[in-house]
């Protein structure tokens, strides 16, 4: 195993070095608009760098399960299937060919909702059947209902995290905090390739020299929307009100987007310029917009890990959210 996670490393290395070739052979590119805030023609291959990481460890785990070389994590062994890696190809390739072509957003959610739930129903272990809060002690079951609800939430996030992702770091911080959330109950082999895949991806992001595009956003948030299910089925996080406060970052901005376009009698799903890093960056320069989305991303992470009452941070959280918000001048809002 740590000779595999080695060649990763080495591997990722090889893509900081090339990206440039890499990006040539892809040819997919973020071409700058009027609603862009970049200058130049930006590679999208965040997403096809984390697919071959994926694609490796499907190989390696293939492999090493048939001929009993290691002892997989419980949720590397409900994951790592060859049948399982068909849908993460699947779900890469629509976002590649979003970040191509630009889809309709009514047929990529709708195939995005048909991949889902079929993944669902050969995967028991990453539905969620019950719902535990932290407020009150009744257990609510989902019944039948359990495969679409689950459903509904991992469409929601995939949703939320592509319009959090709109400027450098932002979503590559805030998946990064989420993943090291995880390493405490668990010597998963794919959340290690997942870190590893997201930290080269923060090195070259960093400096603006590609983005994660489509893909890399469908593919991250789809893994790590399993990681929280399979921890929450498996009672190392307890409540559903811990996982909501962990994924709120990207959902609240969502939700608010949203009101604000339905209000605007606009399409909810229709692109503009009223996301929170463009607010941010109407009034602050790039460093200060980093350091204030930051605070955003690890405030509920960190009151979370020192246990105070999920009601408390959500308050906080909201208080805070809506301070930065009602303080910020609107422009350039269509």
């Amino acid at each position: 195993m740590n000779n595999f996670i080695i060649f990763l490393v080495i591997l990722n290395f090889i893509f900081l070095y090339y990206f440039k070739n890499i990006s040539k052979l892809y040819g997919v590119y973020d071409i700058p608009n009027k609603r862009k805030i970049h200058q130049t023609s930006t590679p999208l291959i965040g997403g096809f760098c984390f697919f071959i990481n994926l694609s490796f460890l499907f190989l390696f785990c293939t492999i090493s399960s048939n001929f009993n070389l290691i002892n997989l994590d419980v949720v590397d062994k409900d994951i790592l299937s060859l049948f399982n890696y068909f849908f993460f190809l699947a779900i890469f390739i629509i976002g590649f060919i979003d970040d191509k072509k630009d889809l309709n957003p009514n047929i990529k959610l709708s195939i995005l909702f048909l991949l889902t739930y079929t993944f669902l129903n050969f995967n028991e272990p990453f539905v969620i059947k019950f719902l535990n809060f932290s407020f009150i002690n009744v257990q609510v079951s989902l019944g039948r209902y359990d495969i679409l609800f689950t459903t509904l939430c991992l469409l929601l996030f995939i949703n939320a995290c592509n319009m959090f992702d709109g400027m450098n770091l932002q979503t590559g911080i805030y998946l990064t905090s989420v993943i090291f959330y995880f390493f405490p109950f668990s010597q998963s082999l794919l959340i290690t390739v997942v870190s590893i895949s997201l930290l080269f991806f923060l090195i070259l992001n960093f400096k603006g020299k590609i983005f994660m595009g489509d893909s890399g956003i469908y593919l991250y948030s789809f893994t790590i929307s399993l990681f929280f299910i399979h921890f929450y089925n498996e009672r190392s996080i307890i409540y559903a009100d811990t996982i909501f406060l962990m994924m709120m970052v990207p959902g609240i901005d969502m939700f608010r987007l949203f009101i604000v376009r339905i209000l605007k009698k606009k399409n909810p799903f229709q692109a503009d310029k009223n996301h929170i890093h463009h607010l941010l960056l109407n009034n602050y320069n790039y460093k200060k917009t980093i350091i204030l989305l930051s605070i955003i991303i690890y405030v509920p992470l960190f009151l979370i890990k020192i246990e105070l009452s999920n009601v408390i941070i959500l308050l906080i959280y909201l208080f805070i959210y809506c301070f930065l918000i009602f303080n910020l001048k609107y422009k350039h809002v269509n």
